[in-house]
């Protein structure tokens, strides 16, 4: 991240780094300094100790808390919608006939679109 910082602290602490190396210190060692001098914050990655822990166990929690609320609205709805009833319209013979050819013709007008 410190490579693609733009603010004048990042330009420092990234000159400072570099001539660090150049001086040949280790990886290691130009880690522990940036530890040392700006704290756990400028890592990547939180520790998994420690006030750390929290960063790694907060947004799983989050999550999981987050999709255990949508489930309980879901079924919570779910079981106080009332039920939709159907109508049960029933047709003399000659209205089903004449439904029965005006879905005919509607079927035969209709061209396939590919």
């Amino acid at each position: 991240m410190l490579q693609v910082c733009s603010s004048s602290s990042g330009a420092a602490l990234r000159d400072s780094v570099q001539t660090l190396a150049r001086e040949g210190w280790t990886t290691d060692e130009l880690i522990d300094w940036v530890l040392a001098n700006h704290g756990e914050e400028y890592l990547a990655y939180p520790e998994a100790s420690g006030t750390g822990l929290f960063a790694w166990i907060v947004p799983p929690a989050a999550i999981l808390l987050g999709a255990l609320v949508v489930v309980a609205t879901l079924r919570y709805m779910r079981r106080s919608a009332p039920p939709v009833e159907t109508a049960n319209i029933e047709f003399s013979d000659e209205e089903e006939a004449r439904l029965r050819e005006a879905m005919k013709d509607m079927d035969s007008a209709e061209e396939p679109v590919f």
